[in-house]
């Protein structure tokens, strides 16, 4: 009897830890944030938005591969590469023309210092075919 009990308590316990890990899993495959690494080796969290025709294309797996491709295309693309940070008051757009799917587009604000150790605020266009792979002598990172 005493077993019995033991039992009937322990039984439910099991049942509601494998429910929470279930969730966790689920959270990963969340194609509305992404998760940026900056030059001072911390993680900033993005919202993403997806415009248009681009959303039939885009996965989960593509939006984290060329979010990472962009982020180290514009940590490079500034001159100070230890004091590069993803804004993240606004969002990594993918966008590309409704009419050609050969040729899309991420962009993102950033925030870096000058050699003068003053902050200001870039935005990276980051050109990528439909597997991921950036296009050559497309991409940028410019002062706006």
């Amino acid at each position: 009897m005493k077993n019995l009990l033991y039992l009937l308590f322990v039984l439910p316990l099991l049942f509601s830890c494998g429910d929470a890990s279930e969730g966790k899993k689920e959270n990963k495959k969340d194609m509305s944030k992404v998760s940026l690494k900056g030059g001072d080796d911390k993680d900033y969290e993005l919202d993403v938005l997806i415009q248009g025709a681009v959303k039939d294309i885009m996965t989960y797996e593509l939006i984290q591969k060329v979010a990472e491709s962009a982020n180290s295309y514009a940590k490079y693309g500034v001159k100070n590469r230890r004091t590069y940070k993803p804004n993240t008051d606004e969002e990594l757009f993918f966008s590309g023309d409704d009419n050609d799917n050969d040729t899309l587009c991420v962009s993102f604000k950033i925030i870096a210092a000058n050699s003068y150790g003053v902050e200001g605020d870039l935005s990276c266009l980051f050109y990528f075919d439909k597997n991921g792979n950036e296009i050559k002598d497309e991409s940028f990172v410019r002062e706006f």
